[in-house]
């Protein structure tokens, strides 16, 4: 499938070839309807980015792209129920400020809710997901637009269960993902390469180009890449998958800062900040701290060992629980194969709220007759 900009360079080849008097009514007809429009993505990478026809688009890289513009643009423009996050709420105001920039004012702003509504019937919800559990506050709740600004500040976790609920009761409203951010300044960012590996991991055996579309769905927990966009059947039902890019976000194209002496502020910053941030070099900016005891590629090696149906070859050894005691915190179970380590599980507080259910959770996830030791603590009034 042609990516939007090759696309448009087949448009432009074609226009070129009409007679002058149909050419000059073409270049009216897009000069009056670019005109309609509050915000017009500069050519290049945005303008791709903005046409893109992927389900999950991954825009970012170097600092300065206008990479929010892009998501506040969607939300303004092309969508109808938007929900726009960043992990930390205060770091919201960068989104408001450029939301009322495109927009003129900020009428419809309701600052408690941290909800926009459009005169023309659209609906911004401004969010955050500073703690995991953040993420349940966006549950069941449907947006057309997912969009997350700074996507290496979210935990995967976080990213997959928000874009769960991307949907519309309008079959003619288009639904799609956005990520923008910069590389990963941590450990904790990395799962965005692996999600986007085609174009961003460098050992990738099949690299994608920037905009090429590739389709993925998930089996056995894992992600799988298919070739096409064809529906397959997993476990007896049938699942079309979705699709993903990247497109990379540069300074160099956005005349806005480029022409404004931001590059000598990204000059000047130190050599792994200036490779990640000026040049979008995904590997550059993310180092170890000094004193970390496991290395992360030692991590990132176990983490690539790791299958989720690994405990058959061994008999559970440990389990711990950690009850929640009926509160809104969630209660949770680890328990372990040998040395294989299975997924947390997390139950809600009122589903342990006593010692009879919290040892119903504990049995129901108990194998191989695993002795199970209490340690209870009681308090003498």
């Amino acid at each position: 499938m042609s990516t939007a900009t090759e696309l448009i360079e087949q448009f432009i080849g074609l226009s070129a070839k009409l007679p002058p008097d149909q050419l000059k009514a073409l270049d009216k007809a897009i000069l009056e309807e670019t005109g309609k429009m509050k915000w017009v993505p500069n050519p290049g990478p945005q303008t791709e980015a903005y046409f893109s026809q992927a389900d999950e688009l991954f825009y970012g890289g170097g600092a300065g792209g206008g990479k929010s513009s892009l998501i506040c643009a969607l939300a303004v423009q092309n969508h109808k129920n938007s929900l726009i996050l960043r992990r930390v709420g205060k770091n919201l105001k960068g989104i408001k400020r450029e939301l009322q920039r495109i927009l003129g004012s900020s009428s419809g702003f309701n600052d408690q809710s941290g909800i926009w509504k459009l005169p023309d019937a659209r609906v911004i919800d401004l969010g955050h997901c500073e703690h995991e559990k953040d993420k349940e506050n966006y549950q069941g709740i449907a947006h057309d637009l997912k969009a997350f600004d700074e996507i290496t500040q979210f935990s995967e976790g976080q990213y997959r269960y928000v874009i769960g609920w991307n949907r519309s009761d309008d079959t003619k409203q288009r639904c799609r993902v956005v990520c923008t951010g910069n590389p990963p300044l941590s450990a904790e960012g990395l799962w965005v390469i692996k999600y986007w590996a085609p174009w961003l991991d460098p050992t990738h055996p099949n690299p994608a180009k920037p905009g090429e579309l590739r389709w993925f769905t998930t089996i056995d927990e894992k992600d799988m890449e298919l070739p096409n966009s064809a529906e397959v059947v997993i476990s007896g039902r049938k699942v079309k998958p979705r699709s993903r890019t990247f497109i990379p976000a540069r300074l160099e194209d956005n005349p806005d800062y480029m022409f404004g002496g931001y590059a000598s502020v990204l000059e000047a910053m130190p050599e792994e900040l200036k490779k990640g941030l000026r040049d979008g070099v995904f590997s550059a900016s993310l180092k170890d701290e000094p004193y970390q005891v496991i290395p992360t590629t030692w991590i990132i090696a176990a983490q690539e060992r790791w299958t989720p149906d690994g405990w058959k070859d061994w008999e559970m050894t440990a389990m711990a629980f950690d009850p929640a005691g009926g509160g809104r915190d969630s209660a949770e179970l680890a328990f372990r194969h040998a040395g294989w380590y299975g997924r947390l599980v997390s139950e809600q507080g009122k589903h342990t709220a006593d010692g009879s259910l919290a040892a119903a959770s504990i049995i129901q996830h108990r194998r191989d007759e695993l002795a199970v030791i209490a340690s209870v603590v009681v308090l003498e009034c």
